[in-house]
């Protein structure tokens, strides 16, 4: 289960052991959220010239556990995606960190704690 696309392009996706390992050192206590961003067409050129270190954010949050899931809409309308953490605020602190968000490349952003019963993530809620 679980390895990475390749990275380059537009429709970044993926879930790695490294994700699903993360949620065990934790004990088994933390909550999946899922997370949506909104794109504006407005801010595209700064999606575009920050998407390398957006990349970067999130691969270094899939390591640290936080990411399960990434990908942005095949339509460019916003993003998916599917984290772990122990409370909506500290989901929120740790998006701020994100570079869209430092550069004001995401329209909108909304938290929803996420209870998956079918499927790769079931184990996780």
């Amino acid at each position: 289960m679980g390895g990475r696309r390749d990275c380059a392009g537009p429709d970044l996706v993926f879930v790695t052991e490294t994700a699903l390992k993360g949620f065990a050192q934790y004990g088994g206590t933390m909550n999946v959220f899922a997370v949506e961003y909104t794109y504006s067409s407005q801010t595209s050129l700064v999606r575009d010239e920050h998407r390398p270190a957006h990349r970067s954010w999130l691969l270094a949050q899939e390591g640290e556990g936080h990411v399960l899931s990434a990908g942005a809409y095949a339509d460019g309308t916003g993003a998916l995606l599917v984290l772990l953490g122990e409370s909506e605020e500290a989901i929120s602190e740790l998006l701020e960190q994100d570079p869209f968000a430092i550069e004001g490349g995401i329209a909108g952003v909304k938290i929803t704690k996420w209870k998956p019963v079918i499927g790769a993530f079931v184990d996780k809620a």
